[in-house]
């Protein structure tokens, strides 16, 4: 096989627990998507439903053999961690992954964890304080195995990511003018706050990132009193309050923060619909639409496209021939 153009990113696929979703982006600019509805519950997709999303992008012209899988939430553990300074020597992926074992009763070893640093402007001192998430080697060797499957269909894994670093790139790529912007990300596990700062001098960072699971659409529908849609959007406002709080103490030059919610049109739209009809947020937030940016995409497929856009190479121009084990 020869040299081929490369005119298109990888696949980036979003794994939830009611749907997958898959994102790929062309030289021009345009994009091809596709969101299967899963029908298992499980945390990991099963080898059938992978199978049908390989059907699914091979009937919508997907290109290429590289995919980028965002872990789902459901399997991931997350926290701060602070750790010595990298620079001292000391073993700071040991002493996070220990950290985050011990807050969530897990075997250290059983874990692979990956660090995002934090820029911290509210503290002094020499430690490095980071986001850690962790995820079981187990539930990623059987995501992995899954797709796997489809390898002699033609699909193989270039690249694995997982928290919010791929929502945290991707803002910062579409908007680079913007000194800071804040993510609101609602799933099925989990609610996601990210605040991403770019400084001139210091380059991109990860300000804060906080995770709330008793806010993802899961825990709503399994709960004993399933709370309102009206409630959900109410606690998403006292959430995001609470951050903008912080925020404007931290940074009091800044005028309106540019804001960007993960959803769905509607659903993005009712939830920036609950946080202006807060005065004191209304008159701090602009909502970015990314139906109207360089990406021109429904901000539910951002997860997908995140993961798509992670990489620094592009892919081999050929047919996506994944067709399940064939």
């Amino acid at each position: 096989m020869g040299m081929t153009k490369r005119n298109h990113t990888p696949i980036g696929i979003d794994i939830g627990r009611v749907h997958m979703r898959a994102a790929q982006r062309a030289a021009d600019g345009s994009w091809r998507t596709a969101c299967v509805r899963r029908k298992s519950t499980d945390d990991v997709p099963t080898s059938s439903e992978v199978a049908y999303l390989g059907e699914v992008l091979w009937r919508r012209g997907f290109v290429g053999r590289a995919i980028h899988l965002k872990v789902p939430d459901a399997i991931t553990r997350e926290a701060a961690a602070e750790t010595p300074p990298p620079e001292s020597g000391a073993p700071v992926q040991d002493i996070a992954a220990a950290e985050l074992a011990r807050f969530y009763d897990l075997d250290p070893t059983s874990i692979t964890t990956t660090l995002i640093p934090l820029r911290d402007r509210a503290r002094q001192g020499s430690g490095f304080r980071a986001h850690a998430v962790a995820v079981p080697k187990r539930a990623l060797a059987d995501l992995v195995a899954r797709f796997h499957d489809l390898k002699r269909g033609g699909l193989t894994i270039d690249a694995v990511a997982a928290g919010p670093a791929p929502m945290l790139d991707l803002a910062l790529r579409v908007w680079p003018a913007e000194p800071l912007i804040v993510a609101i990300e609602p799933g099925d596990t989990c609610l996601r706050l990210t605040i991403a700062e770019s400084h001139a001098t210091e380059g991109a960072a990860l300000l804060v990132a906080r995770r709330l699971d008793d806010l993802g659409y899961s825990a709503m529908r399994d709960a004993e009193r399933p709370r309102t849609p009206s409630a959900l959007l109410g606690r998403i406002a006292e959430e995001f309050n609470s951050l903008m709080v912080f925020l404007t103490r931290l940074r009091p030059d800044l005028g309106r923060i540019p804001t960007l919610v993960t959803a769905g049109g509607e659903q993005a739209e009712r939830i920036g619909l609950a946080l202006r009809s807060r005065p004191e947020l209304a008159a701090l937030m602009t909502q970015l639409d990314p139906a109207n940016s360089s990406l021109a995409l429904d901000g539910a497929m951002l997860s997908a496209a995140a993961a798509a856009l992670g990489a620094a190479h592009m892919a081999d121009a050929e047919p996506a021939t994944a067709r399940g084990a064939a």
